[in-house]
């Protein structure tokens, strides 16, 4: 591993996300998100 990837991780965002599994169970799984996604997320809701 590069140390640029190494950096790029440490910026990583971690959020829980509710999920339905196939069964129709909920539940809450972390996703990663890079500061990019969490931008995009955040206008994409702001409404």
């Amino acid at each position: 591993m590069t140390r640029d990837t190494t950096l790029r991780q440490a910026q990583l965002e971690m959020r829980w996300i509710p999920v339905t599994d196939p069964n129709g169970r909920h539940r809450m799984e972390t996703v990663w998100l890079t500061p990019d996604q969490v931008a995009a997320h955040a206008t994409t809701h702001a409404a």
